[in-house]
C-alpha cells in the first residue's frame, strides 16, 4: 500500500560533494606551469625555463619537414612577438637546434631558407619576406639636415700621433660613417636590404629601404637635427 501524500515537498537524496584541488595541490600545479612550459613542434620545447639576458627563452627545435609558417609562428609566440608572414614565405623546415635563444632560432630558420626578417614600426613586430619581395618594396628618400653636420675633414691631433704618422689629418674625421654618430644610428635602423649614404654638398642623407625603416629613420633625423 502506498503512503499517503501529505503535501510535504520531496527532497532528493544528497550527493557527495565533488572533491576539488587542495591548496597545496593548487600551489604545486601553478609552480609546475611556471617552471615547465612545453611547446611542441616535433619536440620543440622551452629548456628548463632558463633565460638569457639577450635572446629570451631557450628552445630546442627538432623539425623534420615541418611547415615553416608554423615553426616561425610558434617561435614568435614564445618570444611574445607579433608576426606577419608574406604570402611567398613557404617551405619545409628540417633542422635540429638545442638550447638556443628563441630569437637565434628564428633568425637561423629564416636565413637558412632564404627569407629575411624585418622589424616593423612597432617594437614587438616582425615581418618575414623573401629577399625578392623585400627588394621590390624598396624606396628612396632624402633627409636634409638643417642644423647638424658631420665633423670637418681636419681635426687636431696629439703631437705624438702627428710624429708617428707625419700628418695632422685624422683619417676618420673625413668619413661620415666613421665620425658621424647620426650616420651610425641610421645604419642601425636599416633593413637587410637597406643602404644609406651621406651627401656632404647638400648635407643630406640619402636612404634606400622599405617604408617602415624609412619612417623610423625620418623620426630619428627629426629628433636629432635640432639647433
Amino acid at each position: 500500500m502506498s503512503e499517503p501524500d501529505n503535501g510535504a515537498p520531496k527532497t532528493e537524496p544528497s550527493q557527495p560533494a565533488k572533491k576539488g584541488l587542495t591548496l597545496l595541490e593548487a600551489v604545486l600545479l601553478l609552480a609546475l606551469l611556471a617552471t615547465a612550459i612545453v611547446v611542441s613542434i616535433r619536440q620543440m620545447r622551452l629548456a628548463d625555463d632558463r633565460m638569457r639576458a639577450e635572446g629570451g627563452p631557450l628552445v630546442t627545435l627538432d623539425c623534420a619537414g615541418d611547415d615553416i609558417r608554423e615553426v616561425l609562428g610558434t617561435l614568435a609566440r614564445i618570444g611574445r612577438k607579433n608576426l606577419v608572414l608574406a604570402p611567398d614565405v613557404q617551405g619545409k623546415v628540417t633542422m635540429l637546434l638545442r638550447n638556443v635563444p628563441w630569437e637565434e632560432a628564428f633568425r637561423t630558420v629564416t636565413a637558412n631558407y632564404g627569407h629575411v626578417t624585418v622589424r616593423t614600426s612597432k617594437p614587438d613586430g616582425l615581418y618575414v619576406v623573401t629577399h625578392k619581395t623585400l627588394v621590390r618594396s624598396l624606396q628612396t628618400r632624402t633627409y636634409p639636415l638643417k642644423f647638424v653636420r658631420p665633423p670637418g675633414p681636419y681635426r687636431a691631433r696629439k703631437p705624438s700621433d702627428i710624429a708617428s704618422s707625419g700628418s695632422s689629418l685624422d683619417p676618420n674625421s673625413g668619413s661620415p660613417k666613421q665620425g658621424f654618430p647620426l650616420f651610425r644610428a641610421i645604419a642601425a635602423e636599416l633593413s637587410p636590404a637597406g643602404t644609406a649614404n651621406f651627401d656632404q654638398d647638400s648635407n643630406a642623407f640619402i636612404v634606400t629601404d622599405i617604408p617602415d625603416a624609412l619612417d623610423r629613420i625620418g623620426c630619428l633625423v627629426e629628433s636629432a637635427d635640432r639647433p
